[in-house]
């Protein structure tokens, strides 16, 4: 649940206004249910919004000011992200013991 929100959490570190960071915000909020649901018993919804913040930690950047986000944070989550989502994605659907 963190992962998502934590471009709002880096924005609030370098002093940015919350009004600014409404898109982030938003998207954070949207991982956040994906979270809970995933926390629930879904692994699969859990797969997707680990795969879909790697998607926003790679469009992010081209599409937002996020320059207060420290520079390794984008190339490392994205990474991670992806290889997790895929992980549990496919674990979900049996390919993959526990």
């Amino acid at each position: 649940m963190l992962a998502g929100v934590v471009y709002v959490f880096f924005g609030f570190i370098e002093g940015r206004a919350i009004n600014t960071m409404m898109p982030e915000a938003i998207v954070g909020l949207g991982f956040i249910i994906l979270a809970a649901i995933g926390l629930r018993g879904s692994l699969l919804a859990l797969g997707i919004g680990w795969a879909l913040h790697g998607t926003w930690d790679y469009v992010a950047p081209m599409v937002l000011d996020v320059s207060y986000v420290p520079w390794f944070l984008e190339p490392s989550c994205i990474g991670y992200d992806f290889i997790v989502g895929l992980y549990l994605i496919l674990r979900s659907r049996g390919q993959f013991a526990p």
